[in-house]
């Protein structure tokens, strides 16, 4: 899609791309117009309540805060096939959530999560 990917040497030198001075040399010396994007970790959300409103824009907040995980760790959560799809007997589905940081996604995947006081299977 026309993209270009960077493999970094080493993890200060990401931390400062990500930082405005570094976003500003690269592009300063590429000569092309540039766009981050920062790289997410998809984890599926096993058997969810489809009540949940999952879709509320508080509800990564909701979820980082009660299981005690940095601010704007979950970048987004949504469902693998929405509720409107889903059979009148059906009540719990799949979700899908994307985090941030790839150490926290491995936590969440060797220790799992806990949404609304519910430990939810990965």
């Amino acid at each position: 899609n026309g993209g270009l990917i960077a493999e970094l040497e080493s993890e200060s030198l990401a931390s400062w791309l990500n930082m405005t001075e570094g976003k500003t040399v690269l592009i300063s010396n590429l000569d092309i117009s540039v766009l981050f994007r920062h790289r997410t970790y998809p984890i599926v959300l096993e058997y969810l309540p489809i009540q949940l409103q999952i879709d509320d824009a508080g509800f990564p907040t909701q979820v980082e805060q009660e299981n005690n995980l940095p601010p704007n760790t979950i970048a987004s959560v949504r469902w693998i096939k929405p509720p409107t799809k889903c059979t009148a007997e059906q009540r719990k589905a799949f979700a899908l959530m994307h985090i941030t940081d790839i150490h926290v996604a491995n936590n969440i995947l060797q220790d799992g999560i806990c949404i609304n006081n519910e430990h939810v299977s990965i």
